[in-house]
């Protein structure tokens, strides 16, 4: 229902949740994707070197961080550096390495894929699909859920012809989805009193008086 509210343009306001992209699975896959897409997304970096767990521990960030602010370089060429220089010891040193082998492999195993093919590789490789798997329950059907509909909304983006703008940017299909979802983040969400399409539960709409509703159900 967002991605075909956000594909029309027409503004909403979601009550009691979070829109799509700000999610937070959907936020760790788009980060996956961005860091395959762009080494030096020092956001991305930082949020899944260690989404999920892989043992690279907040002293291990922070020698990082700090030996990227010293020498001027992202997070990523810092980590490379090190690692040449032998400056992580031990278990930081390996549980960085294969981070670093992560990223490389994915970026290598889907450069010839098509968006939504890359989009589901990644879920499916980077481990976050079998992280959400493992926490059971309600909340985690919805996280698989919802990574399922990002890829989803990768192929219905795929599937539209590009603006004039992207066609002169020459954008690859990733780049112009990753500028899409950053545009449609919460910033952009409809101010309160703006006509607007309300999205709520029917427990959140009782009480309330609306000139037309549609209950939609799977």
């Amino acid at each position: 229902m967002e991605e075909a509210l956000l594909q029309r343009q027409l503004p909403y306001r979601i009550y009691g949740g979070q829109r799509f992209f700000e999610r937070q699975e959907i936020k760790d896959a788009l980060a996956y994707l961005r860091l395959i897409n762009n080494r030096d997304d020092d956001a991305a970096f930082e949020r899944i070197i260690n989404t999920p767990t892989r043992g690279i521990g907040n002293q291990t960030v922070a020698l990082i961080r700090d030996a990227a602010r010293g020498s001027e370089v992202t997070l990523w060429q810092a980590c490379q550096q090190m690692l040449q220089a032998e400056q992580l010891k031990g278990r930081g040193a390996k549980t960085v390495s294969h981070f670093i082998e992560l990223i490389n492999q994915l970026e290598d195993d889907t450069t010839n894929l098509d968006l939504d093919q890359q989009a589901n590789f990644v879920v499916q490789h980077s481990g976050l699909k079998a992280m959400y798997q493992a926490e059971k329950g309600e909340r985690a059907e919805q996280r698989i859920e919802n990574l399922n509909e990002l890829v989803t909304a990768c192929q219905t983006f795929e599937s539209e012809p590009l603006s004039d703008q992207e066609f002169m940017e020459e954008q690859t299909p990733l780049t112009a989805f990753l500028t899409h979802a950053a545009l449609e983040s919460g910033e952009s969400q409809a101010d309160e009193f703006e006509a607007a399409v309300q999205l709520m539960t029917m427990h959140s709409a009782k009480g309330l008086e609306f000139p037309l509703v549609f209950i939609l159900w799977d």
